[in-house]
């Protein structure tokens, strides 16, 4: 009994690091309310059009789990959070081109800009949050799995408000508000380095267990 209770507080030491993970990864400051207020007052972005963004974020959920069950499967969960932190650092940038309105140079309008960015976002999101749920399936330990669900959600909630948050926290020191966007490209480069830092927290937390996270 004493062993089979060692091995679930084993188990759940892992889920809490993989966790950990994610959250670091996804959770970074988030300047999200500025960039709402720039879509709808700087570039007059209609509620249609944000729902419509909605409708194909759902798409791109269904389009990142194809892939992700087509060509992700048997990836190294390691190097997959690697690559999906550096592609989201690439996307990150993509803000800071519509806001700098360097979109318009290339000849990309900005309806059609903010939804390409937006289905990448949402597919790269799906392809990271995949194998995260297969690998707590998987080390989850009997009976758990409620306490499971509850404490990850919770997390990862408590991640999205604290990136809410700090983003807002930083609205202030650079200036931002509404109708006033000189500060929100400093405010997104910043926001784009910061999801370079948890590239260095990948194998710390993971630790020895390199070996036994596969995605398959």
């Amino acid at each position: 009994r004493w062993g089979e209770m060692g091995r679930d507080g084993e188990r759940w030491g892992e889920m809490g690091r993989y966790g950990e993970i994610w959250g670091d990864m996804w959770r970074c400051g988030s300047p999200a309310q500025a960039m709402l207020f720039f879509l709808t007052d700087e570039l007059g972005f209609t509620q249609g059009f944000l729902a419509l963004q909605g409708v194909l974020a759902y798409c791109g959920l269904l389009l990142g789990s194809v892939l992700y069950s087509r060509y992700v499967r048997g990836v190294s969960f390691l190097r997959l959070f690697g690559a999906c932190q550096l592609a989201a650092f690439a996307l990150s940038l993509l803000d800071v081109l519509l806001v700098s309105r360097l979109n318009l140079r290339f000849g990309i309008p900005d309806r059609l800009f903010v939804l390409g960015s937006d289905a990448l976002s949402t597919v790269l999101s799906r392809l990271t949050m995949q194998p995260f749920l297969v690998l707590a399936a998987r080390l989850c330990p009997p009976g758990c799995e409620a306490s499971l669900y509850a404490t990850f959600m919770s997390t990862y909630n408590f991640g999205h408000t604290l990136a809410g948050a700090s983003g807002a926290a930083l609205l202030a020191p650079f200036g931002v508000e509404k109708g006033a966007y000189a500060g929100l490209v400093p405010l997104l480069l910043v926001r784009s380095a910061t999801l370079l830092l948890p590239l260095l927290l990948l194998k710390p937390l993971l630790g020895g267990a390199t070996d036994r996270l596969k995605t398959d």
